[in-house]
């Protein structure tokens, strides 16, 4: 549910469906969709560790499993890169 409230949002405030895109082939750069995200909760993009940590610390081992688990061949390397954290 939580990931659809998530999309929705994305959807409404920047026109983007990430249900229907390759993530990876679209946003070869994603720093100004981020940092547009974030503008609309009134929070800024910079790089840092913590905010990056802030980020990922929603990504929960099913969500890894999920992605990896999925038949979606949008995001290849995304899907590479969960792999590898599951076997880490």
């Amino acid at each position: 549910m939580k990931k659809v409230v998530i999309f929705n949002f994305i959807k409404d405030k920047l026109g983007k469906d990430f249900s229907l895109m390759d993530a990876e082939q679209a946003f070869v750069h994603p720093a100004p969709e981020v940092t547009k995200l974030l503008d609309f909760v009134e929070r800024k993009y910079e790089k840092h560790l913590n905010e990056v940590e802030s980020i990922i610390s929603h990504i929960t081992a099913d969500d890894l499993v999920d992605i990896i688990m999925s038949e979606n061949q949008r995001c290849q390397s995304l899907k590479r890169f969960c792999e590898d954290l599951i076997l880490y």
